[in-house]
């Protein structure tokens, strides 16, 4: 009698646990992307800033 009860809460808490771990691997993995685009856009918005900065040296020298 206790066993089955246990099956049976068992039945509903695993669900709750692998739907919650699921989101959560999910939403990391969002994350990690958005990071890894902001990175990118970042970098290549860094490499725009120090060529434009580059283009100014050069026409303060001519």
């Amino acid at each position: 009698m206790a066993f089955s009860r246990g099956l049976r809460a068992g039945a509903v808490i695993l669900p709750v646990c692998f739907n919650a771990i699921i989101s959560v691997a999910f939403r990391a993995l969002e994350l990690g992307y958005f990071s890894f685009l902001l990175k990118k856009y970042l970098n290549n918005f860094y490499k725009e800033v120090f060529l434009i900065f580059q283009i100014i040296k050069l026409s303060e020298i001519m």
